[in-house]
Formats: structure tokens, C-alpha cells, sequence
């Protein structure tokens, strides 16, 4: 038996290119099947529009790529001086619960993948 969620469903949605005001609906730490390092994985959903309530691809900053995350985190709250900080060298703390609940506006870019989008 498959069973077939409503967050399933919606994944199915083919979004139309642009801007879309998202919501940062949960955070997961999970391990990577390589190495065991950290994963940080933030679920993220359209909130508004036509297309409220369907999920985006999971969000995710490995611990060993943390700058990858550096607009995520700042659109997120991370004062952009607390980054400036590490960038001169001083090691900062930030929340990784920290993003959930925010409001981001996401750029939205379909692509096909196996023929299909």
C-alpha cells in the first residue's frame, strides 16, 4: 500500500518561474549518509498566492559548508554583523531553530529533470 500524503500531492505542483513569499515551516538535523556530518534541512512552503501551501525542495547547509547558508541565514534574522564578525575571524553562534516561522521571499525556478519538471 502507497499511502499519499497532502504534502505529497501538492510536491506534484509545477510552480510558475518568479518570486513566491514562503514560509519556513520546519527544521531536521540529519546526518549524511557519507561522512556523518551534519545536515541542516529547513522545509519551506509557499504562503501566499495560488500556490499557498505547496512545498519547496528542503533546504539544506551542511556543517561543513556553513557560507553556502549565508543569504538563507540573513534573510532569515542572522543580523548581517554577526556574519561580518566571522568573516574577521571571530567564531558566532546562531540558532539553527532560528529560521523557522520566517517569512522569505524565495526565487522560484522550475527545471526539468529526467524529462520532466
Amino acid at each position: 500500500m502507497i499511502t499519499v500524503t497532502p504534502k505529497d500531492a501538492l510536491r506534484a505542483k509545477v510552480l510558475q518561474p518568479g518570486w513566491q513569499i514562503c514560509v519556513v515551516e520546519g527544521y531536521i538535523q540529519k546526518q549524511a549518509g557519507t561522512d556523518g556530518s551534519t545536515l541542516h534541512t529547513y522545509e519551506i512552503i509557499v504562503d501566499e498566492g495560488q500556490y499557498k501551501g505547496v512545498p519547496l525542495n528542503d533546504y539544506v547547509v551542511s556543517e561543513k559548508a556553513i557560507g553556502m547558508g549565508k543569504n538563507f541565514f540573513i534573510a532569515c534574522g542572522m543580523p548581517k554583523e554577526l556574519w561580518d564578525k566571522a568573516e574577521k575571524g571571530e567564531a558566532v553562534n546562531f540558532d539553527e531553530q532560528a529560521p523557522v516561522g520566517k517569512r522569505v521571499k524565495v526565487m522560484v525556478k522550475p527545471e526539468a529533470y529526467q524529462n520532466r519538471m
